[in-house]
C-alpha cells in the first residue's frame, strides 16, 4: 500500500491544524457547499451560491487510539438550472483520506484522487462534454474538496469521504462542524472500550451510550438544526500497548501505544547528522539565510562527530562528508567546525538554484546510517510521484517558502518520529528546541528472528513511544528498539492474531 498524494500534497496531512473547534468566536462554515450556475460559465459571470445540506451523517469508528471516519452530506439544488457545486471539509489534524465517492444513477461509485492539474483538465473537458465529473483534493489548509456535475435542478448529490485520524493526548479527534440548518444530522461514534470516551456533540445534541458489539456505542440526532461546535473525543491510552487491526487488504497492522518513563535530562548526542539541501529553481524566494542560520545552530548544540550534505535537484544527487577534528588534533588553517564547513557546502547565491526537485538517487546514497536527518526544502516535488522511501533516522523537514506542501514534508519527517519547521510561523529559538529536545523514540521494529518490520511513527505524548507496522509473516510479538526512555532499549510486545478485528486506520497511517 503507498498513500496517494494530489498536486504534491499528500493525502496526509501530518501535523496541518484543522483548528479549535470550541474557539469562542464564530468559526468558519464546515462543510461548506458552494455552486456555480453551469449554464452561465459560457456566456458570462457565474453567480455562486450556497447549497443548503439535506442530510449530513457521520460515523466514527475508533479502534485504540485510531479513528475511521465516514462523512456523507447529501446537498439539494433548489434552483431551476444544472450548477456545478465544491463541496468542502476541513478535516481533523494529521488525518489521511482513504477514499471518496458520488453518486451516479441512484449509486455511490468511488472517485480517484489524482494530480491536481491533471485533474482540472479532465474535469473540464467531461463539464463541456455533459458528462458527470468529479475532482477531488486535499489542500494546503488540510480541507477536502470536490467538484461535481451536473446538481440537477430541484434534485441532489450526495458525496460520501472517508478518513482516518490517529487521536492525539493534546487534541484527541476535532472534527469541526458549523453550518446553516441541516435537513437531519446523524452522528454514530462506536469504539472497542469498555465505557464510554469523553466525548462533545455539536451545540444541542449528545451522545447517548449504549453496549454494541464488541464495545460502547454512542448516538445523536437532530432535524433542521444549525450544527454549532463539531464533534470532539478525548484520547485516552488503552488497556493494553498493543491493538491489532485487520485493512480490507487482509493484511494485519498493529498499533503499539505505551509509556517509556520519564525523559532523559538531555537528548543523545547524534553520532552522525545528514543534511538534504535542495537546490531546484523553485527555492530561490526562500529565506535560504534563515535556513542556513538554523542548520548552523543545529549543529553547534548537537556537536555531532561526522555530517553529510546532499545537494539534490533534477540531476544526480552530490554528498560531501565532514568529520570532527579528534581534540588533540593540530589546529589546521581552516576554520575546523562542522557548522562552518556545512555551511559552506550549500549555494548561497539564488541563481545556483536550477532546475527541477527529484528525489531520484537519495536513497541510494552510499554513506553510513545517519541517526538524524534535516531536510531543508519547500517539498515541491516536480518530476516523479512524491512518495519519500521510509529512513531510519530522525527526520525534520525545514521550509520558509509560503507554498511549502505541508502535507508531504509532514509526512516525510513525521514517518520518523521528527516534524515539519515551517521558518515563516516559527522562530529560530523554538524550532532548534524543539530539534533538540529530549524524549524517547523509535529506533527500529523487529519480529522475534531480528527482521526489520516496516513502521511509521505517530504523535503522542512526552513520554510515550506509539507506532503502527505491518504484523510479521509469523511469530507471536514484535520487538521495538527504544532510545532516550527509561527501561530496558529492546521491548517485546505481543500480538493477538485472535484479538484482530476488521479496521482500516493502522493500515492507512502505516502506507
Amino acid at each position: 500500500m503507498r498513500r496517494g498524494w494530489i498536486g504534491g500534497l499528500g493525502l496526509a496531512l501530518g501535523l496541518a491544524a484543522a483548528g479549535s473547534v470550541l474557539a469562542a468566536e464564530a468559526p468558519p462554515a464546515n462543510p461548506t457547499l458552494v455552486a456555480h450556475d453551469y449554464v452561465a460559465r459560457d456566456g458570462g459571470e457565474a453567480r455562486a451560491q450556497a447549497l443548503r445540506i439535506d442530510r449530513l451523517d457521520v460515523e466514527v469508528d475508533l479502534r485504540g487510539g485510531l479513528a475511521r471516519t465516514v462523512v456523507t452530506a447529501r446537498f439539494l439544488n433548489p434552483t431551476r438550472q444544472p450548477l456545478e457545486g465544491d463541496f468542502e471539509l476541513d478535516l481533523p489534524a494529521g488525518s489521511v483520506v482513504t477514499g471518496y465517492a458520488l453518486d451516479v444513477n441512484g449509486a455511490m461509485v468511488d472517485g480517484v484522487l489524482v494530480d491536481r492539474r491533471k485533474g482540472t483538465t479532465a474535469y473540464e473537458e467531461k463539464v463541456r462534454q455533459g458528462v458527470d465529473p468529479g475532482l477531488a483534493e486535499v489542500t494546503r489548509t488540510g480541507a477536502f474538496r470536490t467538484r461535481v456535475f451536473p446538481v440537477m435542478p430541484e434534485q441532489g448529490r450526495t458525496v460520501r469521504l472517508e478518513f482516518v485520524t490517529p487521536l492525539t493526548p493534546d487534541k484527541g479527534y476535532a472534527l469541526p462542524l458549523s453550518t446553516e440548518p441541516v435537513g437531519t444530522t446523524s452522528l454514530v461514534v462506536r469504539t472497542d472500550r469498555a465505557a464510554p470516551v469523553e466525548a462533545r456533540a455539536p451545540e444541542g445534541m449528545a451522545l447517548k451510550w449504549s453496549r454494541g458489539q464488541g464495545g460502547m456505542e454512542g448516538r445523536a440526532s437532530s432535524k433542521g438544526r444549525p450544527l454549532t461546535g463539531g464533534l470532539w473525543l478525548a484520547w485516552a491510552p488503552a488497556s493494553e500497548p498493543t491493538t491489532v487491526a485487520r485493512h480490507k487488504s487482509g493484511e494485519l497492522f498493529v498499533e503499539i501505544d505505551d509509556a517509556v518513563g520519564p525523559l532523559a535530562a538531555r537528548a543523545a548526542r547524534p553520532e552522525r547528522v545528514r543534511v538534504y539541501w535542495d537546490r531546484s529553481r523553485s527555492r530561490r524566494d526562500d529565506d535560504l539565510g534563515a535556513e542556513r542560520l538554523l542548520l548552523a545552530r543545529y549543529l553547534e548544540a548537537v556537536d555531532p562527530k561526522s555530517v553529510d550534505v546532499v545537494l539534490f535537484g533534477d540531476g544526480r544527487p552530490s554528498v560531501t562528508s565532514y568529520d570532527a577534528l579528534p581534540e588533540d588534533a593540530p589546529q589546521p588553517a581552516y576554520d575546523p567546525r562542522l557548522s562552518v564547513r556545512a555551511d559552506a557546502a550549500v549555494p548561497r547565491d539564488p541563481e545556483d538554484y536550477r532546475g527541477a526537485t527529484s528525489l531520484a538517487g537519495l536513497s541510494e546514497i552510499d554513506a553510513p546510517r545517519a541517526d538524524v536527518c534535516l531536510w531543508f526544502t519547500d517539498g515541491n516535488v516536480t518530476l516523479e510521484e512524491a512518495d519519500p522511501k521510509r529512513g531510519r533516522c530522525l527526520t525534520f523537514t525545514i521550509s520558509s517558502a509560503a507554498d511549502a506542501d505541508a502535507g508531504f514534508l509532514s509526512v516525510l519527517a513525521g514517518r520518523s518520529g521528527g516534524g515539519h519547521v515551517d521558518l515563516r510561523t516559527t522562530t529560530p529559538e523554538a524550532a532548534l528546541s524543539r530539534m533538540t529536545r529530549s524524549g524517547p523514540r523509535v529506533v527500529g521494529v523487529t519480529d522475534t528472528a531480528g527482521r526489520d518490520l516496516d513502521y511509521t511513527v505517530l504523535p503522542t505524548g512526552p513520554d510515550r513511544v506509539r507506532l503502527v507496522a505491518r504484523a510479521p509473516m509469523s511469530g507471536e510479538a514484535v520487538v521495538v528498539e527504544v532510545a532516550g526512555g527509561a527501561g530496558p532499549r529492546d521491548r517485546v510486545y505481543r500480538i493477538d492474531r485472535a484479538s484482530a478485528r476488521p479496521h482500516d486506520a493502522a493500515g492507512a497511517l502505516w502506507g
